[in-house]
């Protein structure tokens, strides 16, 4: 039976009504690239500083975070004060997974008459809780059972929120044929030797998840106070590893297309709930964008922007800008080239200002939208040349960059991107003498600063060129000594086979931070 069905009157009058119908062009400016935002309805309006239970995999944490910074309150983080074991794993302990075991907290919340004893598995002389993070110590067996009922008080808090916030995480889950329940996590290693039969890989098919899925809003309706609300997201976060005998990326998608699918069914089934497509945002923003160098987690920029945008939509609260108030803000743009890009671009008509444009040219060059780049820069008084040289750096264009430049910029924070810029194109088109000129010539403005001949070793290092050597040694004798540079220094002497000097190096190091005698010691090893 389909979960929506509409006259053919009714969809033409859909699609033509609807601004989000259809796919979005590659072009200038979309709501696609570098960081989607689909469109959404909200269907309710949510207090500012109202209460919200977070249920949920680690995608469900980055929420709490932004959320507690913007004033609302999460009862579900007051379990971490209850035992120094919970705040010690930090708020990952409240992760939770798989449909069945976040109904399982549900129904464990408010059915007294559950076996808590149940969920413990003894290990040693201790015990552990199996539906915790399994990087929890095991404990006295009163102690597991004071941390179990703790996180059943804070489920039971449901009563007395106005919102409950579900990121749906994992198809592929275990299940414990003991007790009859599926676990939240995997079991530890040593669960699993020691009791090879007892635990089970499941992969969840639709009706299971869905049926858990049901199960666990119809009792968030009949346990919370009246006009709660229910949002439902899928975590964007992979699988980080699969115990299917198939890639990790073809069990992800079926996991998730399980979990969206459920997602959507549901939002269909009870108006009360409603879907917020974070997933669908961050799974088709540029990677390079959305997550860090892991490929697992989310960075911190798109999590900002959704959870931004659905705190701005259901609780109503319109944040207008003025030029001014991006004015103020460019310096951090500078910085989070992701998060200025979206916001340059959602207030486009401040782009007018040369200013404004300049720094927007600067975040779309580094989000890789050299189009927008190229219009921004018809808007700017670069006069130096250097937004243009910048993108042609992005673009491995060494001799465009070095004609773009103009003159050297004004503004003295720009000093060190000019001359960086110059040193590194030299490098790049092999004009060495170039490049030491334009290194000489910063060292003459910033005489006590190791940073260009520390710029032009690592770039002369990154091609195998032996001349790196001398740099790395000038850039030492200039920074008295500078432990960092050592050990960079020794680092290359190693690649390059010169073992006796990389020894040598090290031996000048007197001083050093824990991190640094680690390093030392690693290369030490090496020689």
């Amino acid at each position: 039976m389909p979960i929506i069905k509409l006259s053919a009157s009714e969809a033409i009058d859909s699609v033509k009504s609807n601004p989000n119908s259809r796919w979005p062009k590659r072009g200038t400016i979309n709501r696609l690239s570098p960081m989607a935002k689909p469109g959404f309805s909200t269907g309710f309006t949510l207090p500012a500083g109202g209460t919200i239970f977070t249920i949920g995999s680690c995608f469900a944490r980055n929420v709490e975070r932004v959320l507690q910074d913007r004033g609302f309150k999460l009862p579900a983080l007051d379990v971490l004060d209850q035992d120094e074991d919970f705040a010690s794993v930090g708020n990952r302990v409240l992760n939770n997974y798989g449909a069945p075991s976040i109904c399982n907290e549900l129904k464990w919340a408010f059915e007294d008459e559950t076996d808590e004893d149940a969920c413990f598995y003894q290990m040693g002389n201790g015990w552990v809780d199996l539906h915790l993070h399994n990087t929890m110590r095991p404990a006295d067996l009163e102690v597991v059972r004071n941390r179990r009922r703790a996180l059943r008080a804070a489920y039971r808090s449901i009563v007395d929120c106005d919102a409950v916030i579900i990121t749906l995480g994992l198809s592929e889950v275990w299940f414990d044929t003991k007790t009859g329940f599926y676990l939240n996590m995997t079991p530890r290693r040593s669960m699993l030797r020691e009791a090879p039969d007892r635990f089970e890989l499941h992969v969840l098919s639709y009706s299971e998840t869905i049926n858990c899925l049901r199960e666990a809003i119809e009792l968030i309706k009949e346990k919370g106070r009246d006009g709660i609300q229910v949002i439902v997201t899928v975590s964007p976060v992979p699988l980080t590893a699969t115990y299917r005998d198939a890639d990790v990326m073809t069990a992800n998608c079926y996991s998730k297309s399980v979990l969206r699918t459920a997602a959507e069914e549901i939002t269909q089934t009870f108006d009360f709930v409603h879907y917020f497509p974070s997933f669908e945002s961050i799974t088709l923003s540029d990677r390079s964008v959305a997550y860090t160098d892991d490929e697992i987690h989310v960075s911190q920029d798109i999590v900002d922007l959704n959870i931004g945008r659905m705190v701005q939509a259901y609780t109503g609260v319109e944040v207008e800008l003025t030029l001014e108030d991006v004015r103020i803000e460019l310096d951090t743009y500078r910085a989070r080239p992701k998060i200025g890009y979206e916001v340059l671009t959602d207030n486009i008509d401040f782009c007018a200002d040369p200013e404004v444009a300049g720094v927007l040219a600067e975040c779309a060059t580094s989000v890789g939208r050299y189009d927008v780049a190229e219009l921004a820069l018809t808007l700017t008084n670069d006069d130096s040349g250097m937004l243009q040289a910048q993108l042609h750096m992005v673009q491995d264009n060494a001799h465009g960059a070095l004609a773009a430049i103009k003159s050297r910029p004004e503004d003295a924070r720009q000093l060190a991107r000019f001359f960086g810029l110059r040193i590194r194109a030299n490098v790049m088109i092999d004009q060495y003498d170039n490049a030491v000129e334009a290194a000489v010539e910063w060292a003459d403005m910033a005489p006590n600063s190791p940073t260009p001949f520390k710029v032009l070793a690592k770039l002369l290092a990154a091609q195998n060129d032996p001349r790196a050597e001398k740099w790395f040694a000038r850039a030492v004798d200039v920074s008295g000594g500078n432990t960092g540079l050592i050990l960079d220094m020794a680092d290359y002497l190693l690649k390059t086979g010169n073992r006796a000097g990389a020894k040598d190096r090290l031996s000048d190091i007197t001083q050093a931070s824990d991190q640094e005698e680690r390093r030392k010691t690693r290369l030490l090893r090496a020689v």
